[in-house]
């Protein structure tokens, strides 16, 4: 019996040594919810910065134009000279003039980006990707297959390409 006691005293000092903070309210009518997990829709994300709404407008414009072949606006879309090398880190990079940008435009629509399991061309890609998530956006860039995307001084332009070659 006297250890019970002895237990309860100790039990009840370390509760007491807690301190107000510790103990519930008895009445405590503002009770937290807790926290809500993680959405995975877009829609119920944290409101877009504008730096993310810029990208996604950029995107939309982008997009349109390249589905359309539409290689002026692509190349007012795109920041020259516009740098590109092979798939390998080892390849030289080369510098594209705007004069040179519609051969490269359409082969880079043409090859594989290589991406998925099955071949695809990036115009696949492009059809595809209606807007761009956390899988294609960093801080200040983006990538879509074999396109690489910055925000320049003039706003987002395509900026780096991969090629076959």
């Amino acid at each position: 019996m006297w250890r019970r006691a002895l237990a309860l005293a100790w039990l009840s000092a370390a509760i007491a040594a807690c301190g107000p903070e510790a103990r519930p309210a008895p009445d405590s009518a503002a009770v937290t919810p807790p926290p809500a997990p993680p959405s995975t829709t877009a829609a119920a994300a944290a409101p877009a910065t504008e730096s993310d709404t810029s990208v996604q407008v950029f995107w939309v414009a982008f997009r349109r134009a390249a589905l359309d072949d539409d290689v002026e606006r692509v190349a007012q879309l795109t920041q020259f000279p516009l740098r590109t090398r092979g798939q390998s880190d080892e390849d030289p990079e080369v510098v594209v003039e705007r004069a040179s940008f519609p051969s490269l435009f359409a082969r880079l629509m043409r090859q594989d980006p290589g991406l998925a399991a099955a071949p695809e061309t990036m115009r696949a890609l492009l059809e595809r990707t209606t807007a761009l998530g956390p899988r294609e956006l960093g801080p200040a860039q983006a990538r879509v297959g074999a396109l690489e995307f910055a925000r320049t001084g003039a706003g987002w332009r395509l900026v780096f390409a991969y090629t076959e070659e």
